[in-house]
């Protein structure tokens, strides 16, 4: 499934306009590049350059969103799914991605998602301390997590899960 953030194709400087069970978006010289129709709950991506089984991956999302824009290495390499910098600017330098020039970035590897993705973590022991519980419910372990940054569909922060030993 590919998200389309409205925040993200208004800083790209696209429009776009929700009329009759659809939302319409632009491209930054008023060339419509997408009309997506509403779900249940959601807008479901189809494209007119796409057939009804082809949902174009993100690197093709940018290419339909751009005329030539101007962002960054690292905002590009957020729009991209957190791929490697170098990947992104081989990308844009040959042609894979269109229509955008990548600007100097002074904080270009300065990514807190993927400095937060690399950090080390001990592993757990593969050897059980104490003996298997003899009967259900006698021994459970529970795990609280949360808060969250993005709440749950139903606005929830926490998760909790439970394990019968």
């Amino acid at each position: 499934m590919t998200l389309v953030s409205i925040p993200q194709i208004d800083h790209t400087g696209c429009s776009s306009v929700f009329k009759g069970g659809h939302c319409h978006v632009y491209s930054p010289t008023g060339v419509p590049i997408a009309r997506v129709p509403r779900g249940q709950s959601l807008y479901l991506f189809r494209s007119p350059a796409y057939t009804n089984t082809t949902i174009p991956g993100p690197a093709q999302l940018v290419t339909l969103a751009a005329s030539t824009i101007k962002m960054t290495a690292t905002d590009l390499h957020h729009c991209l799914g957190h791929i490697s910098i170098s990947a992104v600017k081989r990308f844009v330098a040959n042609g894979t991605i269109k229509g955008i020039t990548l600007i100097s970035d002074p904080n270009e590897h300065a990514c807190e998602a993927c400095t937060r993705g690399k950090i080390m973590r001990s592993s757990l022991p593969k050897t059980r301390t104490r003996a298997r519980a003899t009967r259900y419910g006698k021994l459970i372990q529970s795990d609280l997590w949360g808060p969250v940054q993005v709440h749950s569909l139903h606005g929830h922060l926490y998760a909790m899960s439970f394990i019968d030993d």
